[in-house]
């Protein structure tokens, strides 16, 4: 908790309060979204407040997982993100709103039918995170909202099916009875300079994980940072069941991803900061490479040319899109080789290095 500066206080109110009541469990995801509660953030500014009140005043039926989605809009425009103020989750979240949370979603676990299914582990890492992406932590409202949502399900459970149906298949039936697409389309009127707004793939996957995060239903973002054989990226939704062994909504099956990361609450290995340059998607700790869930692949090693007298820390390899090379995964450099680990096959690859932000060639494709 050293850096929730001036916020320590209402941090430690939440882990007194389960230490109090001898709730271990309810403690010990308290404390797992302390510890990696850092890293994670929302922007603030005169624009996102004018986002809110918009959404607010001209949606106000609108679902709070479509809401959620809607905050990240911004973020996909890189242009405007230098217009707002980063502000540490850790620093600002509230004891009040931690607490409310933990006791709602672990409420939820309690009524779900497959609860059996759904470890402790994955409980955390999938139903309780507040959120993910850079979108604001969810107001107390939101958080009642919620608790409607479970009260609904609750009044269903003895009419869901018990005949071995999959989470995947009882997802269906909750989102007919408890959260219908309702006032739910893909364009919507925001604030300038987006104005009117279509919402793309990265959006919608958001929205659905809040969605069926709302209905007990474990799930995670998962998304393909560029296409080896098109240009631009994709998400999804992957669902877990155990049932089931690969169960995805809105995935792509025309184009064969060949790295495949998720969002995660946890944080993962990312490159260290240090005197090289780290490109911005390896900033993020909150990717996890799952590509070998997705493709077939391979792990090799890569002989480096680098200039002469430059010793660069990390190497990266490339994909060709958009016109240029974009790095999709990095590898530490040990005696002037890197170690590249679950490599999608079937893609032509370009090993760089970087020198300030300019990219080298550290071999051929």
């Amino acid at each position: 908790m050293f850096m929730s500066g001036d916020n320590r206080t209402e941090l430690q109110k939440v882990l007194d309060h389960y230490a109090d009541t001898g709730e271990s469990q309810k403690l010990a995801a308290a404390t797992f979204l302390i510890e990696n509660m850092p890293g994670h953030y929302s922007f603030s500014g005169d624009w996102m407040d004018q986002c809110q009140q918009c959404i607010k005043d001209r949606y106000p039926d609108l679902p709070p997982y479509i809401k959620q989605a809607l905050y990240i809009a911004p973020f996909e425009q890189g242009q405007i993100v230098g217009q707002f103020n980063r502000q540490e989750d850790i620093e600002h979240i509230s004891a009040e709103f931690l607490i409310k949370h933990i006791d709602n979603r672990f409420r939820l676990w309690e009524i779900l039918p497959w609860k059996d299914d759904i470890t402790f582990h994955d409980f955390c890492e999938y139903l309780l995170p507040y959120k993910i992406g850079e979108g604001p932590i969810p107001s107390i409202e939101d958080e009642d909202q919620f608790a409607e949502y479970t009260d609904q399900i609750n009044s269903l459970v003895s009419g869901i099916p018990e005949n071995g149906f999959s989470i995947f298949e009882l997802k269906n039936f909750l989102i007919e009875k408890v959260a219908p697409e309702k006032g739910v389309n893909n364009t919507y009127a925001l604030p300038a300079p987006f104005d009117r707004y279509i919402m793309t793939c990265g959006p919608i996957a958001h929205y659905t994980f809040y969605k069926l995060q709302h209905l007990g239903i474990p799930n995670a973002v998962d998304f393909t940072p560029h296409w080896s054989d098109q240009n631009g990226r994709h998400f999804w939704n992957f669902v877990f069941d155990q049932q089931s062994l690969h169960s995805t909504i809105n995935e792509n099956d025309e184009h064969q991803p060949v790295k495949v990361y998720r969002k995660t609450y946890t944080h993962n290995p990312i490159p260290e900061q240090g005197t090289d340059y780290i490109p911005e998607f390896f900033q993020s700790p909150f990717n996890k490479d799952i590509t070998d869930l997705y493709s077939k692949t391979i792990d090799f090693d890569v002989k480096l040319n680098t200039k002469t007298g430059v010793k660069p820390r990390y190497a990266y390899l490339a994909l060709f899109n958009d016109r240029k090379w974009q790095p999709v995964a990095w590898a530490n450099i040990k005696h002037g080789k890197a170690r590249f680990e679950k490599i999608g096959v079937g893609a032509i690859y370009l090993p760089i290095y970087y020198i300030g932000s300019k990219q080298f060639a550290a071999n051929s494709p």
